[in-house]
C-alpha cells in the first residue's frame, strides 16, 4: 500500500509543478500584456516592469493553485485509467477511496497552505507591487502632457476605489 501511495504522490506532483509553472506564466503574460501599453506611455524601464513582474508572482500562485490542483489530479487519474492501471489496483481490493486518498490530503494541504500563504504572503506582495506601479505611473503626472496626465489620474483613481472598496468589505 505504502508504494502505490507513493507512486501516485510522485506522478501527481510531477504534473502539479508544471501545470502551477504554465498557469502562473499564463498570468504573469496577462498582466504584462494588460499593462504593457502604460508601461510604455511612461516610459518605464525593463528593469522596473521586471519588479513589478516578480511581485505579481505570489498572486499569480494563489490564483493558479486551484486550477493547477484540478488538472494534476484529473490528468493522474486519467493517466491510471488510460495504462489500464485502475483495473489491476481495483481487482486487488483496493476501494476507490483508499486510492485516492493520499490525494484527498494533498488536497487538503494546498488549500490550507493556499489560505495562509495568501494571509502572509500574498497582499503585502501585491500591495508593494500596486504601490510600485502607481509610482511609475505618477513619474507621468509632472513630466507629462495633459492628456498623458489625465490617463493615468484615471487609472489611479481607479485602483484607490477598487483599493477602498476592498479595505471597505474586509471590515
Amino acid at each position: 500500500m505504502k508504494t502505490l501511495n507513493v507512486m501516485i504522490v510522485k506522478s501527481f506532483l510531477s504534473i502539479f509543478i508544471f501545470a502551477l509553472l504554465f498557469f502562473v506564466l499564463i498570468l504573469q503574460l496577462v498582466d504584462l500584456f494588460a499593462n504593457l501599453w502604460r508601461y510604455l506611455n511612461n516610459d518605464v524601464t525593463i528593469l522596473q516592469i521586471l519588479q513589478v513582474a516578480y511581485l505579481y508572482i505570489p498572486k499569480c500562485a494563489a490564483f493558479s493553485i486551484p486550477p493547477a490542483l484540478l488538472f494534476s489530479i484529473s490528468f493522474t487519474l486519467g493517466n491510471y485509467y488510460s495504462n489500464n492501471e485502475l483495473i489491476s489496483i481495483f481487482g486487488s481490493g483496493i476501494s476507490l477511496f483508499r486510492f485516492v486518498f493520499p490525494l484527498w490530503i494533498i488536497g487538503f494541504i494546498f488549500s490550507a497552505g493556499g489560505f495562509f500563504f495568501d494571509e502572509y504572503v500574498v497582499i503585502d506582495s501585491f500591495k508593494h507591487k500596486n504601490e510600485m506601479t502607481k509610482n511609475y505611473l505618477l513619474h507621468i503626472l509632472q513630466v507629462g502632457t495633459a492628456e498623458e496626465r489625465q490617463e493615468a489620474l484615471s487609472f489611479i483613481k481607479t485602483e484607490f476605489i477598487l483599493s477602498k472598496k476592498t479595505i471597505t468589505i474586509q471590515k
